[in-house]
């Protein structure tokens, strides 16, 4: 009988591109077996064992674990061959949807980041109009507390607690925290009001509950920096702008907080921006040439 040619631990990690340490760990969970131990304990391998270690290396790429790659080489039965490739497929695309989440997720933050460095190095004096486009979000209805320094902060923490009893993850929702009120003359009098916590939700979101669309909407825009105490200010200077450019408002605000405790610890960095939607069902409106976005 031919004798196979063996090929020591350090010949046989090269040939297979992995480790020894590698080698080692596969064969401490019986994934393969040394053709021979010399005397003075080294080990080798037949080019049959060295084969197995590259099936074993495409198992782990293929994003099984080692006991599930172990299962694979134990089995010649190609139908429970069929339901583990089955299930680790289905396990994929679980990852692939959380993955992307997380991605919408990152790209909503780090926009929110560029916005807010951008409007520091500007200023907050540009008051504009804006069209924001119709979006789904993740909504909660609550108390915004004038009289609690904190009441914005127990907002976004009671709307993560809802989320997660609701079966969604905390990447199903990203971008910016932003509260909506019904009449913002409550913010310019500093008054106890009802608002609702929004965040954008992701199409992969786990869970429909106390999602909904919110339509798209022509809306006076200003940008406030620093500390939300002094936010009047920032409504008032939209509010006259609005009224020099003979433009209606529905009363009703959105407070979008872009720059806010999550980037930073100093609130003289925060940067708010305040959405004052048009009214345009008004003659100043339709005169604006607005009425249809």
């Amino acid at each position: 009988m031919e004798q196979k040619q063996l090929y020591s631990s350090g010949q046989a990690s090269e040939i297979c591109d992995v480790s020894r340490r590698a080698l080692r760990l596969y064969e401490s969970k019986g994934l393969i077996v040394p053709d021979h131990i010399s005397q003075g304990g080294y080990r080798y391998f037949t080019m049959e064992t060295l084969r197995r270690v590259q099936v074993i290396r495409y198992f782990l790429e293929e994003g099984f674990s080692l006991e599930m790659a172990g299962r694979l080489l134990s089995t010649n039965d190609l139908d429970d061959y069929e339901e583990i490739f089955r299930n680790q497929i289905e396990d994929t695309k679980e990852k692939m949807t959380y993955y992307q989440n997380r991605l919408d997720s990152l790209k909503g933050w780090y926009s929110l980041l560029c916005e807010g460095r951008r409007v520091r190095m500007i200023g907050p004096d540009n008051v504009t109009l804006k069209h924001v486009p119709t979006r789904t979000y993740m909504c909660m209805k609550g108390t915004l507390d004038v009289d609690d320094p904190y009441s914005e902060a127990k907002l976004e923490t009671m709307h993560y607690t809802m989320a997660k009893s609701d079966g969604h993850s905390l990447i199903d929702v990203g971008g910016s925290y932003t509260l909506y009120m019904d009449d913002f003359r409550d913010r310019i009098n500093g008054v106890t009001t009802e608002v609702m916590l929004i965040q954008e939700s992701y199409p992969n979101t786990k869970s429909s509950k106390n999602i909904r669309t919110i339509d798209g909407f022509l809306a006076v825009s200003a940008y406030h920096l620093g500390k939300l105490t002094q936010i009047a200010e920032t409504y008032e200077r939209a509010t006259q702008w609005a009224k020099d450019h003979h433009i209606a408002l529905t009363g009703s605000a959105y407070e979008r907080y872009v720059i806010d405790i999550y980037t930073s610890d100093n609130q003289d960095e925060y940067v708010t921006e305040i959405l004052l939607p048009a009214d345009h069902d008004s003659e100043e409106f339709n005169y604006l040439g607005g009425g249809s976005f």
